[in-house]
C-alpha cells in the first residue's frame, strides 16, 4: 500500500486527508494521481498535479516529477498550492 496525505485546501476539496492506494495499481506520481481522482472523485489529475508533491518527504521536482516511481511502503502528499503577499 502506498500512503497518500493531503493538506490544506486541497483537503477540504476531497474531503479527506488521507487514503492508502494498493500499489500494484500505480507505478509512478501521475498514475498515483489518476487513481487518487478515481477513487475520490472530487477532483480531476490535472487539478492535482497543481499540488506540491512530495514522496517519503522529497518533492518531485528534485526527483522524476510526475513520472517518480513510487511503490510500496512509500508516503506521497500533496500541499495545496499556496497564494498570498
Amino acid at each position: 500500500m502506498i500512503s497518500v496525505r493531503v493538506f490544506g485546501p486541497l483537503r477540504e476539496m476531497l474531503r479527506m486527508g488521507s487514503l492508502r492506494v494498493d500499489a500494484s495499481q500505480v507505478g509512478t506520481v501521475s498514475e498515483l494521481l489518476a487513481v487518487v481522482s478515481n477513487t475520490i472523485g472530487a477532483a480531476k489529475p490535472s487539478e492535482l498535479r497543481k499540488a506540491s508533491i512530495f514522496v517519503n518527504g522529497t518533492n518531485i521536482t528534485s526527483l522524476k516529477l510526475l513520472r517518480t516511481p513510487v511503490k510500496p511502503g512509500d508516503e506521497v502528499v500533496l500541499l495545496s498550492p499556496v497564494g498570498g503577499g
